[in-house]
């Protein structure tokens, strides 16, 4: 259930160049739209530091950041040396907490990591679910992959366990399933937990 939250930049030579390449190859922009003056490209500087520039490569977010993403949806994610923030395009942290880790938002929903453990928030900060699991997946047809103890289950948007932490393994449901591990065996149940071999 990894996803890495960033992609390191690489210091190029050419500025009219490294626009380019900024979003082609250092942030796998898969977007097909141009860069235009709205959008802000993190960008490397040679102490490994990024800042966020615009399409004429003026500063518009001059902090050091150790990591640095895309915006989407007006939030991007960045780091200092101990924590996680997001910020919007105006360089303001958001939400007012400084995580160990966060997660890109997806459907309204904010994957944030307190204490070792992780929960989720709102588009508004609100909790939504408190930080109590070891590991937590996006949400996926309205449920998502938590674990405790090393084994998984899903709970809902509200942090409600609608189906019971057994499984070695599992995948995001699609189309009303998920592929699960349950004693060395490996099938498909449906929402409400019901087995489905194949």
């Amino acid at each position: 259930m990894k996803n890495p939250l960033f992609v390191p930049a690489q210091i190029l030579q050419s500025i009219k160049f490294s626009l380019l390449l900024l979003c082609i190859i250092p942030f796998g922009c898969n977007e097909s739209h141009e860069i235009s003056q709205e959008n802000l490209i993190p960008f490397k500087k040679l102490n490994n530091r990024f800042i966020y520039v615009n399409a004429n490569m003026k500063t518009v977010i001059n902090d050091d950041f150790y990591e640095a993403s895309l915006f989407k949806n007006g939030l991007a994610i960045v780091s200092d040396s101990l924590h996680e923030f997001y910020i919007n395009k105006s360089g303001d942290k958001m939400f007012g907490d400084a995580f160990e880790r966060v997660k890109p938002f997806k459907d309204g929903v904010g994957r944030i990591r307190l204490k070792g453990k992780w929960g989720c928030i709102d588009k508004f900060g609100k909790m939504l679910i408190v930080p109590t699991w070891e590991q937590m997946g996006e949400f996926s047809d309205g449920l998502a992959a938590v674990r405790k103890d090393g084994l998984w289950g899903f709970v809902n948007r509200i942090g409600e366990l609608k189906i019971p932490i057994i499984y070695s393994d599992v995948s995001e449901f699609k189309s009303g399933f998920s592929k699960v591990e349950l004693a060395s065996q490996t099938f498909y149940i449906d929402k409400n937990g019901k087995a489905w071999k194949e």
